[in-house]
Formats: C-alpha cells, structure tokens, sequence
C-alpha cells in the first residue's frame, strides 16, 4: 500500500465497479476507474483493503470454472438436501472462486424451494417452515426471505452456487 492507503474515494470506486457482482481484472477496474483519475497503484491498495475486509474474493478463469462446474453443483445440490436435515454445513461450493462461500441453513432451503421452481419469497418460507418449524410473527423468516431475494441470491448467482 501507499504511505497513506488507499482513499475512501479509491474504495468507493472499486465499490462501484464491482457492484453488479461481475468477475473482473484489476485492468478492467483500472480502465473503468482511469477517467476518475485513480491511478493503479490507488486501485491495488483499495482492491488489497476491500479483500482483506471479506467482501471481495479472487475468481478462476472461465476455463476453470467451466471445468469443475459440474462437480461444484452436485456437491451443493447434495448439501443443499442435506439442510432437509440438519444445519451442520454452513457453506456451498462456488466454480468461481474455487472455494466455500457461507450460506446459512435457512438460505439453503429457500434455494431447495427455488430448485423446485418456487420463485417467490412467500414460496420459499412455506418451505423453510416445513422444516425449521412455522414462522412466527417474530420469526424473522420474512425479513430473511427478502434479504436473500434482493442481496444474497444476486451474489450467488454471479458466484455460480446457483
């Protein structure tokens, strides 16, 4: 890192470039933030920060990822059954990465109801419950359903564990 680290501004702006849960180069976040006037010195330190924070993983090329797909979704298809059961596996595979990313119980069986072709949220916690019990008034399975449709299930899906 530079004497001082990298800016909040520097952070902000990878932030934003990565805010559509795209892989991309640090050449391609260098050409994207360029005009902004970040060098890519200011780039690297603000990528190296982010990443140290848990909130930005180094992807595999596409060829990588093509190659182990096919093993990455049986293995999280069988976790994902397996939530059925208990909670003891907090995380799927992602192709992209080449690692675990966490998804908790309750996100794994709101992906086995959209496996089944359930697409909305109300679809999702009526199968939850079956399992973990009816949601109660302060169950917090609404509020967790919606996080997952708009913030968790977007990220999984660029990751490839859906």
């Amino acid at each position: 890192m530079n004497k001082s680290g990298p800016s909040e501004l520097a952070c902000g702006a990878v932030l934003d470039v990565l805010a559509d849960h795209r892989a991309r180069t640090l050449g391609e976040i260098e050409r994207a933030l360029v005009h902004k006037g970040h060098d890519l010195m200011q780039i690297v330190d603000a990528v190296m920060v982010i990443a140290s924070c848990g909130y930005l993983q180094a992807a595999q090329d596409d060829a990588a990822t093509d190659s182990i797909r096919s093993r990455t979704d049986a293995l999280n298809a069988h976790l994902i059954a397996r939530a059925h059961i208990d909670g003891a596996v907090r995380y799927l595979a992602s192709p992209v990465t080449g690692g675990g990313v966490g998804v908790g119980r309750t996100q794994q069986l709101f992906l086995s109801a959209l496996k089944k072709g359930k697409t909305r949220p109300e679809e999702w916690i009526e199968v939850a419950a079956t399992v973990i019990g009816p949601p109660g008034k302060d169950s917090g399975l609404g509020e967790e359903a919606k996080v997952f449709a708009n913030d968790t299930l977007p990220l999984l899906r660029s990751l490839q564990v859906v």
